[in-house]
């Protein structure tokens, strides 16, 4: 996907994020989220510099003026060989 490696959302959560940017993008969320609507385990989603990814309700952790989010995917693989 092609996207700036870093932008300006105003969103109150989360899923507000995602929806805002999926618009733009779409599929974006569907990248960060499985079918379950939960976000996916090799995402993972800071707030400030606190790992919110894989909780329960990281999806409605309510943002405040300034914060900053950081959505990474991992990265893994290789030729195996050293």
């Amino acid at each position: 996907m092609d996207m700036p490696p870093e932008f300006t959302v105003e969103a109150e959560d989360l899923e507000d994020l995602l929806a805002k940017v999926d618009k733009g993008k779409p599929g974006f969320r569907d990248s960060i989220c499985d079918e379950a609507g939960m976000v996916r385990v090799y995402v993972n989603v800071f707030l400030n510099e606190e790992r919110i990814a894989h909780d329960a309700q990281a999806l409605k952790v309510r943002f405040s003026e300034g914060d900053d989010v950081y959505i990474l995917a991992s990265v893994a693989g290789g030729s195996g060989s050293a």
